[in-house]
């Protein structure tokens, strides 16, 4: 389904970024954790913001799309 309205296809945008920041972080922070080294804390802070981000940003998009 693609987008229909502007407002869609900013929460779409937000939850393809969002989302692909959450990842890499997270895999980052697994190869840290291979390594058995210490974690920095902002990766922690990322994570968790990004993660929110893609969460609300669905919703957006969810509710601004409607029922197919």
């Amino acid at each position: 389904m693609a987008p229909q309205t502007f407002t869609s296809w900013i929460s779409y945008a937000a939850v393809m970024t969002s989302s692909a920041v959450t990842g890499f972080t997270a895999v980052k922070m697994t190869l840290d954790l291979r390594k058995r080294r210490l974690g920095d804390r902002q990766d922690i802070i990322t994570v968790a913001t990004f993660a929110t981000l893609t969460m609300l940003a669905a919703l957006l998009f969810w509710f601004a799309e409607g029922r197919p």
